[in-house]
């Protein structure tokens, strides 16, 4: 029995079986047929690789996973889809991780900025193919504090729509109500409104990678004593971490500094008090001078401090200014030449609405 050559361009690799109808005619005009099983092995030897997507060069960095496709090319010339059958392999795991899971396989997760190569190898054949894989910073990150206890983390798109990304949340500590960050992005600072132990407050403290992932530190959470946090600042050179707190029926300014790796130490000094019933509610830093700004939730006062080179705060002359009803955050204009109080009510002018900002010039 011949089989038609071409034919066996359409066939992949390895045992075909059929039937083949034989029909003859006798002398006599008798008409008979007879059915044969053939077994057909088929071994054209694999001569490439190709694998796709090729030359990617925008993957985001813990953003969605890509599935990578291998297509062996055979002798023959036929082509058979292998993605399941090589072995994956990244030159670059840091950059981007590749997966050999069933059901998986194939699947890259891009991970940090960089350049690497993903790899499909038939290892019984020696063959493989690869291609280069770029990834890059997500171009803008979101935070969702979740008062739960957890943060969830977004990339954000061209569109402004979210993604989440590859690590969809970290554990914030308890009762997480706010985030901020250091001037150079490297570290991030949870404030927690509930206990971390019996009578104790803290903060919790993260590093950041280059594509804004969140990574708790070593202890995640810092104590603050019996100090309830209100709201967290960083100064603008990174150095010091400052924490409007209440305790014993008094405002107070706690500071933290910043060491090597990002991780916060409380001051072995008290916070400095506000007042008796202050409650400071917030904590403003201006980000080109060594001031400090605490609204007092209570009043109709936001008082300023200054800021030694060591870190100690001391209180300005005067002690405080007068804003609208219930002052509860100040914001320093990235100049440092103004600064913005948000008030839940107005006690200061009939003429403006409840909720109104006071405005100030910050002088030399």
């Amino acid at each position: 029995v011949s089989v038609y050559a071409p034919a066996l361009a359409s066939m992949a690799n390895g045992t075909s079986t059929g039937t083949i109808k034989l029909n003859y005619t006798t002398e006599d005009a008798q008409s008979y047929s007879v059915s044969v099983p053939v077994t057909l092995n088929l071994n054209s030897p694999l001569i490439s690789i190709a694998v796709t997507p090729a030359n990617v060069q925008n993957a985001v960095g813990q953003g969605p996973a890509l599935q990578y496709t291998a297509t062996g090319s055979y002798k023959a010339g036929y082509s058979q889809n292998m993605t399941s059958q090589v072995t994956w392999t990244s030159s670059s795991p840091a950059f981007a991780a590749v997966s050999n899971v069933s059901g998986a396989a194939g699947s890259v997760q891009p991970l940090l900025p960089g350049t690497t190569t993903i790899k499909a190898e038939a290892v019984a054949a020696g063959v493989s193919g690869s291609t280069p894989l770029k990834v890059v910073a997500p171009a803008a990150v979101a935070y969702v504090v979740q008062g739960g206890g957890n943060i969830s983390q977004f990339i954000v798109n061209a569109d402004g729509s979210l993604t989440p990304m590859m690590k969809k949340s970290v554990p914030g500590g308890p009762r997480p109500a706010q985030l901020v960050f250091t001037p150079d992005g490297k570290y991030a600072y949870g404030l927690n409104e509930d206990f971390v132990s019996t009578g104790q407050y803290g903060l919790s403290q993260f590093s950041v990678d280059e594509c804004g992932s969140l990574t708790p530190l070593s202890p995640a959470v810092v104590k603050l004593s019996s100090y309830f946090p209100q709201e967290v600042a960083v100064d603008a050179a990174g150095k010091r971490v400052y924490v409007a707190t209440q305790a014993d029926g008094s405002g107070a300014v706690a500071r933290l500094d910043i060491g090597a790796g990002g991780t916060l130490t409380l001051d072995s000094k008290p916070p400095v008090v506000v007042g008796s019933g202050v409650i400071a509610y917030g904590v403003g830093l201006s980000p080109t001078a060594p001031y400090l700004y605490v609204p007092d939730l209570e009043s109709t006062k936001v008082y300023q401090f200054g800021i030694a080179a060591d870190g100690s705060v001391s209180a300005l002359t005067p002690l405080s200014v007068t804003a609208g009803s219930h002052p509860r955050q100040v914001i320093v204009h990235p100049s440092g030449l103004y600064a913005y109080v948000v008030n839940f009510t107005n006690n200061v002018s009939s003429a403006q609405p409840p909720g109104f900002v006071s405005h100030y010039n910050i002088g030399a």
